[in-house]
């Protein structure tokens, strides 16, 4: 997907992150602002790879899931 269509991207899907995020680092503020923006990171560094026959939301969340685990 082309990179100008990010910020759409973004905020569709920020507040769900941040909240899936918050939940599992148990309400840790901080950590979740910072695991949240390294995520939108990572997605935009791959955005250009995005397959669009993929769910939008799959692909945010694995990339979210992916992250904490490595965390």
């Amino acid at each position: 997907m082309d990179s100008k269509h990010f910020p759409a991207f973004y905020r569709k899907h920020v507040k769900k992150i941040y909240r899936f995020l918050y939940y599992r680092v148990q309400g840790n503020k901080e950590f979740a602002e910072d695991l949240t923006q390294d995520v939108f990171m990572k997605a935009l560094k791959a955005f250009d790879r995005y397959d669009e026959k993929t769910s939008e939301s799959a692909w945010i969340y694995t990339i979210a899931r992916n992250h904490l685990i490595n965390e």
